[in-house]
């Protein structure tokens, strides 16, 4: 009974389900609550940017990216989504975020420049893997080559730098861009910042990535990955790639 007067008395607020997938960007993000009426792109976008935000939360960069954990949601919706709105809902993505990466690791969850090293290698494994199973040997392929201090050379950080220009198509030119301060192909070490939010999977792969000898990897076609320890072997399936991809395109199929 006293619940049920509770209730009468002071209502119960109507919440909205929002789902955000892994691998997704801020504006993307901004995009999805938006078009689910819960916040403007712009007011969302400068809340991300605001230096107030960044410091109560702790995040080690100049935005937010990589912090909006990707998760299903209840939320309410203000009756006029502003600032304010905008601001209540990045917090509840980032405290989600907070919570989550602390119950991978209770005894000493990751800060400062070791959660800057972890996400940002977690959104390039998001980025880079399609199947969890594979996710820690892609992050020890890429601790592999930052050990090694081997250039990264992954395509997903190039099109993030990118950002709306890029149209679909990867060519040599943005593979040569050393303007661009997210191409690790020509910038050693890690981007400057996470480039999606990652999910938890990812995230348990960089902390954790897989011991082995593997500095390459290429897509198979079926979201799996052929690995390899040298650059022979690594061009040998490139190769086969290419020529399945091929024979795919012969057939009338998309690869």
């Amino acid at each position: 009974p006293e619940q049920l007067l509770d209730i009468l008395v002071n209502g119960r607020p109507l919440l909205y389900r929002l789902t955000l997938r892994e691998g997704l960007t801020k504006r993307e993000t901004a995009q999805i609550l938006e078009e689910a009426g819960f916040a403007h792109t712009g007011d969302f976008a400068q809340v991300l940017l605001d230096p107030a935000f960044l410091r109560h939360h702790g995040i080690p960069f100049t935005d937010a990216e990589g912090f909006l954990f990707p998760d299903t949601y209840l939320l309410k919706k203000a009756d006029t989504p502003d600032l304010a709105a905008a601001r209540a809902v990045a917090d509840r993505l980032v405290d989600t975020f907070r919570r989550k990466i602390a119950a991978l690791r209770p005894e000493s969850a990751p800060k400062g420049e070791e959660l800057r090293r972890v996400l940002v290698l977690a959104s390039i494994v998001e980025k880079a893997s399609a199947l969890p199973e594979e996710r820690p040997r892609i992050a020890g392929v890429y601790a592999n080559r930052l050990r090694l201090h081997m250039p990264l050379q992954a395509d997903p950080t190039v099109i993030y730098g990118l950002g709306e220009s890029f149209d679909g198509n990867l060519r040599r030119t943005h593979l040569e861009d050393a303007k661009n301060p997210y191409n690790t192909y020509k910038i050693p070490g890690l981007p400057p910042g996470p480039i999606c939010s990652p999910g938890l999977e990812a995230i348990k792969a960089a902390l954790a990535p897989e011991q082995h000898n593997f500095l390459y990897f290429v897509a198979k076609g079926d979201g799996s990955h052929v690995f390899s320890a040298n650059l022979a072997d690594h061009n040998r399936a490139v190769r086969e790639w290419v020529k399945f991809r091929r024979g795919q395109q012969q057939n009338g199929k998309t690869p």
